[in-house]
């Protein structure tokens, strides 16, 4: 699977009194989509660099040889880049896996809980997870069956818990297998767009599908999620028509921008708090 990042372009030709356009794409593989997405700001850069270049070549008429050799060290230049942020990703995590056991050595391992994210394609699960986690590069991919698994540790009632989050597609080639993905599951948040009024509308197909796994359904731990709260102007979900759904659901609701972290580690935080506290109540 491939995924792209596109610049497009467009410069003045004084000689023609004309605006020419262009379209630049880099394709990457989807395996390195969480890379792209935490160094983003890296790659735009590369980018904009090629673009004004390249603009420049056009306005003086280079040939297309010169540009065709700009363009191959673009390639060779991204994915020099991609090599290195990957080595990076490795080496802050075997930095950190001493200090974080030390910190953490009481009671590590002893609860974990597997917590499902779903919702459409163009949500921003994969955003909302990658916020939280942190690790663009250490996470299990498994393409071909349209779910990312990744785990984090985090402090809850005086414990050291562990969340197994599954991210799960939302296309609709996956939904005959989407079942065995919920299946152990004691967390799920189901995540939508607050600019997407259909991907709200959808929620409720999404929360059944989901039910539909499990004997004792009131035993989930279930959050809705309206996510990409920073795009204001853009919005279309108003806060009040989520909480409506949300109460008549009998589910929490809260509101994130991935893009700004804003109540990513709450949201986290709270869920394993609250299955935690079930837990421990179910065992006393």
């Amino acid at each position: 699977n491939l995924k792209g990042m596109v610049k497009y372009v467009e410069w003045k030709e004084e000689s023609k009194q004309e605006t020419s356009r262009a379209a630049i794409a880099i394709i990457f593989k989807e395996t390195d989509d969480l890379i792209f997405y935490k160094y983003m700001t890296t790659f735009e850069i590369v980018l904009q660099e090629f673009v004004d270049n390249l603009i420049r070549m056009e306005k003086f008429q280079a040939d297309k040889v010169g540009i065709e050799e700009d363009i191959d060290n673009l390639l060779e230049h991204t994915g020099q880049i991609l090599i290195e942020l990957k080595e990076k990703e490795i080496s802050l995590q075997e930095t950190e896996q001493f200090p974080e056991e030390q910190a953490l050595k009481y009671d590590i391992s002893e609860y974990g809980f597997k917590i499902v994210v779903a919702g459409d394609p163009q949500v921003g699960k994969t955003s909302v997870v990658l916020r939280f986690t942190d690790k663009a590069f250490l996470r299990t991919y498994i393409p071909t069956l349209g779910v990312n698994i990744s785990a984090k540790n985090i402090r809850a009632l005086d414990s050291i818990i562990q969340l197994i989050i599954w991210d799960i597609a939302g296309q609709t080639k996956f939904h005959t297998v989407r079942k065995h993905f919920y299946k152990g599951a004691e967390g799920v948040i189901l995540v939508f767009d607050l600019t997407e009024p259909k991907s709200f509308e959808n929620i409720t197909k999404w929360l059944e599908d989901i039910k539909n796994s499990f004997k004792h359904q009131e035993e989930l731990v279930i959050y809705l999620v309206g996510n990409k709260s920073d795009l204001k102007a853009d919005r279309k979900i108003a806060k009040e028509e989520a909480e409506k759904l949300a109460e008549d659901l009998n589910i929490i609701y809260l509101e994130t921008s991935a893009l700004k972290g804003e109540n990513i580690m709450f949201l986290f935080h709270k869920i394993g708090e609250i299955l935690l506290k079930n837990l421990l109540e179910r065992k006393s």
